[in-house]
């Protein structure tokens, strides 16, 4: 019994004398052992979870991590986890960080988070808010904190969203004494674009935390890729100073591309992984925000809907959602083909399914092309076309609970542009419907 009270009296030495205050993972008992939940209701608090639930798939670190689910939590509700009351007066550099995770891509009413801290455990002031979408991974947040708080609080608030907030490897303790280098953005997915064309984003920011100034060592050569960088590693960065830097793509062949961007430093190293796809000169892309591609057309249920939740990309997306629709479908105009072509899009079902591409020469009579075969996840399903070396109709049939977007096409013939015309646009406030093909 002494051995085991002595073994953790100097593990509470040792973690004092590294400035560990909290280090909590999320791994045991939740809420952990001293903490607090808070919400309006019980369904609104947050919760433990492996990363699965509308989540990355893996947690941070370890086996769990807290979630907020904005999935089923309502627009604007909120929930709260309160630390243990905690002392870090005798602390040189205090700070709190935690790595969170939420991958909505949504524009809109985005779901955030807000820290509270307190300096008696009662009265709670704001220090810092900031929304939580688009992560592109997790990414770290680092907050400096005054030596007089003693207990902090976290509230999440819902965007009633297509993925859930998650937070991992929380820490209250001291703050890098040397360089610490600090990433708040480890993706760039430029989705898909046309061959030759550039893409940039400019949004990766680079942070020193640390109290040493931060200089860089490395940067990879991306001159073999499809990736350039605007980022120079001659930068230097005191205390709490921030370099902003580019990536973008410019891709030469239509395969599916991927690199990693590291940038080494004495403080760290930053890694940004980067993908990207293209499809040919003369071929089209939508992702149905702003409405269908021209003279393409929507029969039967099939409909153009607005929602971020259910869309692959954006907010919009072709499909049928209601169980008591019975079929429809997605028809291209009159397609320039050579056979060498292919179709491109992203879809799923609510449960297993399929959906049947069929082809035909006058938009009258149809063959059918491929059946494929469909998940509960939005997968990338490729049609080949090399089977069709003369102009021909496309058409993309399905029953309900049907959903797909980024669609990607050959080139609309000129010997003849479209059959039924059924234009719509996305307040689907416009609609013009013929019954014979445009002749």
């Amino acid at each position: 019994m002494k051995k085991i009270v002595l073994l953790s009296i100097l593990v509470m030495i040792a973690s004092l004398a590294f400035g560990q205050v909290i280090s909590e993972g999320f791994e045991g008992t939740f809420p952990p052992t001293d903490w607090t939940l808070e919400a309006a209701a019980e369904a609104d608090n947050w919760v433990q979870d492996p990363g699965t639930d509308h989540g990355p798939g893996t947690v941070y670190e370890g086996t769990f991590a807290a979630m907020y689910n904005n999935y089923d939590i309502s627009n604007e509700d909120s929930g709260a986890m309160i630390t243990p009351a905690f002392d870090i007066s005798g602390l040189q550099v205090p700070k709190m960080s935690f790595q969170w995770w939420n991958d909505d891509y949504t524009t809109n009413n985005v779901a955030s988070l807000e820290i509270f801290g307190s300096t008696d455990g009662t009265t709670f002031t704001s220090l810092d808010q900031f929304d939580t979408c688009a992560s592109d991974g997790w990414l770290k947040y680092n907050l400096d904190l005054a030596t007089d708080i003693t207990k902090l609080k976290i509230v999440a608030t819902s965007d009633y969203g297509s993925k859930n907030t998650f937070i991992d490897d929380f820490y209250v303790g001291e703050g890098s004494l040397g360089a610490e280098l600090v990433l708040n953005n480890s993706e760039a997915d430029f989705s898909i674009i046309e061959m030759g064309l550039t893409s940039t984003i400019d949004e990766f920011t680079i942070t020193n935390v640390g109290m040493v100034d931060l200089t860089f060592t490395s940067v990879t050569d991306l001159s073999a890729t499809a990736f350039s960088t605007t980022f120079d590693e001659s930068v230097i960065l005191a205390n709490n100073e921030s370099v902003t830097f580019a990536v973008s793509y410019t891709p030469t062949t239509i395969d599916a591309q991927t690199a990693e961007l590291v940038i080494a430093s004495n403080g760290g190293d930053a890694t940004i992984s980067l993908s990207g796809r293209a499809y040919p000169v003369g071929y089209g892309y939508t992702s149905f925000e702003d409405g269908l591609p021209e003279f393409w057309n929507l029969t039967g249920d099939m409909d153009l809907k607005s929602s971020s939740s259910s869309s692959y990309e954006g907010s919009h997306y072709v499909g049928m959602t209601s169980l008591s629709l019975v079929e429809g479908t997605l028809t291209s105009p009159l397609l320039a083909l050579d056979g060498n072509d292919f179709l491109e899009f992203y879809a799923k079902v609510v449960s297993d399914g399929t959906c049947t591409i069929n082809t035909s020469a006058d938009a009258i009579t149809w063959t059918e092309l491929q059946v494929v075969t469909l998940t509960g996840n939005y997968e990338l399903v490729t049609v080949d076309l090399s089977s069709l070396t003369t102009d021909s109709y496309i058409q993309i049939y399905a029953t309900p609970r049907f959903y797909m977007d980024n669609l990607v096409f050959p080139s609309t013939s000129s010997a003849l542009p479209g059959i039924v015309c059924r234009l719509y646009t996305t307040s689907n406030r416009k609609k013009f419907v013929r019954s014979r093909p445009l002749l």
